[in-house]
């Protein structure tokens, strides 16, 4: 018979007097899930290359130079890595959210003002480094919250939004937001309609504030200890289904 003096096992609360809230990790997967959406806009350079090769009347070899800037800015993955481990994935998410804010601010008024390629290779690598902070923090947030032999489908659904965010701002760039299609197929009066320094504007609006409140609602508690109606094999059926 066990002792009586034997105390239980204790975890860390659920509730979190920091910030006033409940933790509760399908909450931060599901933040995950929207900054991921907001980490690939590096990956549609292809479709504004040629619009950016236009502004800057630039060679094919300086504006392939900005394009592989913004490559390596994303996965240079050293100092978003540090930043999750020294100061924990909500302040990394918010350093993401200011880098890509500002990238995409410099990328407007490069494109705008016609700034030398190298400064706006160097504009479009603080984006790319911002996109970076927000992939690896909401990547290893949710996969810290999930217990080890959830986490390949974890991995899996924030991927499958990274994946998709270049499709998604692809889409709204070649749109007619706002707009109308005339009998010619020209956007009439829209936001965007294929214009690049629209698009970094909305980038520069859209992106950090959804990853703002991305990492408000993020929170990383190890342990792994779930309440009575957690039910993870059914909300993850939910999710794959949602996303397929």
């Amino acid at each position: 018979q066990a002792s009586s003096s034997e105390e239980p096992e204790s975890h860390p609360p659920l509730f979190d007097p920091h910030i006033g809230a409940m933790w509760n990790r399908w909450i931060t997967l599901t933040a995950g899930i929207f900054a991921m959406l907001c980490a690939g806009p590096i990956y549609t350079f292809g479709a504004i290359h040629s619009s950016i090769k236009t502004l800057l009347s630039a060679t094919e070899l300086q504006v392939q130079l900005i394009g592989v800037a913004g490559d390596v800015g994303l996965w240079t993955k050293v100092f978003p890595g540090l930043a999750f481990d020294l100061l924990g994935a909500r302040a990394t998410m918010l350093g993401g959210a200011v880098l890509s804010g500002l990238g995409y601010v410099l990328m407007y008024f490069a494109l705008l003002e016609q700034w030398p390629p190298v400064l706006v290779a160097g504009a479009w690598f603080l984006a790319g480094e911002g996109s970076g902070f927000i992939l690896t923090s909401a990547l290893f947030a949710s996969t810290k919250n999930f217990a080890p032999k959830d986490r390949g489908i974890v991995t899996g659904i924030l991927a499958c939004m990274f994946g998709t965010s270049a499709t998604v701002l692809g889409s709204l760039l070649g749109g007619c937001l706002g707009g109308h299609i005339d009998n010619d197929g020209e956007c009439q009066e829209g936001f965007l309609g294929g214009s690049v320094t629209n698009y970094m504007v909305l980038l520069a609006v859209a992106i950090p504030t959804i990853t703002i409140l991305a990492a408000l609602a993020t929170r990383v508690r190890e342990g792994h200890v779930t309440g009575e109606r957690d039910h993870a094999s059914f909300r993850f059926t939910i999710l794959l289904v949602s996303l397929s």
